[in-house]
This record gives C-alpha cells, sequence and structure tokens, in this order.
C-alpha cells in the first residue's frame, strides 16, 4: 500500500485544468437559475409578501418512552 501525503493530493489538485468539469456544472446551474428567474413565480406558489390566513396550530404528539429516556426527558 502506498502512502498518498495531502501535499500530494493538493499538487494533484493543483496539476488538474481549472476549466475542467467545474465549469461545466457551473454553466448548468447558471442556465437552470436563469431560466427559472425568467419562469417568474410559478401556479400554486405564494408569492413573496403574500398574507396567510390565520390558521390553529397542533401540538406535537408527545415522545415515546424511549425517546425520553435518551434525551434525558423525564417522563410526565
Amino acid at each position: 500500500m502506498t502512502a498518498v501525503t495531502i501535499a500530494g493530493q493538493v499538487a494533484a489538485m493543483a496539476d488538474t485544468p481549472a476549466r475542467q468539469a467545474p465549469g461545466e456544472a457551473m454553466g448548468v446551474f447558471a442556465r437552470e437559475q436563469a431560466e427559472l428567474a425568467a419562469g417568474g413565480i410559478p401556479d400554486g406558489v405564494i408569492a413573496s409578501g403574500a398574507l396567510l390566513p390565520d390558521a390553529d396550530l397542533s401540538d406535537p404528539p408527545a415522545p415515546r418512552a424511549c425517546c425520553r429516556m435518551r434525551s434525558g426527558i423525564s417522563a410526565r
């Protein structure tokens, strides 16, 4: 087994052309972001700043006994 040093890994990274895969990947992301921005807000998605009607929130269920023991919560 040959040992690979961090310095060796850094040297290998430095020898890799900077415009290889990362540039292609960034181009894909940039195109997708431009398409999303051009498309506007999709139907069914609430707009920024819109008000939602008031609603009741339900209480979460109590943790099960096994969860209470692991988290240090005392039994009620």
